[in-house]
């Protein structure tokens, strides 16, 4: 909010610094905080659980240049991941850990969707290719988009065997399956 950054000096925190009462050196500390952060650029990380160790050596080396947003820091009890991830599209950059678990992935892929709904989204992400997602060769696209169609025509034929009205979830998901797909 930067109402909150302009106003640290209007607070009288600016001048309050100084004083040695613990609670406004606490407040100024937090504004001068969030003015500093606002300053830098946000970067939305999207990879699988299973890259975690680089995602955790990408953050420590962007502390102070960046704001990263990943999901294990960033969503709280309770709070929806589906949300969490349509926030791709309001950050400054994603870096797209891409491998073989990622391409497979659910989560991953809804995060890829949501991100290339932006406009402008081939200019800002940044990728790193993990060695085993062999997505150069022709060949091997093929067969992740033939994943992706099998997981499509499965989740289809269970959902004709139900009843319609048990089905509206689904239904989304199978949405999901087309799009990633496609």
């Amino acid at each position: 909010d930067m109402s909150d950054v302009d106003s640290c000096t209007e607070k009288g925190y600016e001048n309050a610094g100084n004083r040695q009462l613990p609670q406004i050196r606490t407040e100024y500390n937090k504004c001068k905080e969030r003015e500093k952060n606002t300053m830098l650029p946000t970067v939305f990380v999207s990879y699988n659980w299973s890259q975690s160790e680089f995602v955790d050596e990408l953050e420590k080396n962007l502390e102070g240049k960046a704001i990263i947003k990943r999901d294990k820091k960033d969503i709280k009890s309770w709070e929806s991941l589906s949300s969490f991830m349509k926030t791709i599209r309001n950050q400054d950059f994603a870096v797209i850990i891409v491998s073989k678990e990622y391409l497979e992935s659910e989560a991953c892929m809804f995060e890829v969707v949501q991100l290339m709904k932006e406009e402008s989204w081939k200019e800002k992400i940044i990728t790193v290719v993990w060695d085993d997602a062999n997505v150069y060769n022709p060949i091997d696209r093929a067969e992740y988009i033939s994943y992706w169609n099998q997981k499509y025509e499965q989740l289809d034929e269970l959902i004709k065997k139900l009843p319609h009205s048990a089905t509206s979830e689904l239904s989304e998901s199978l949405k999901m399956f087309e799009q990633i797909r496609s």
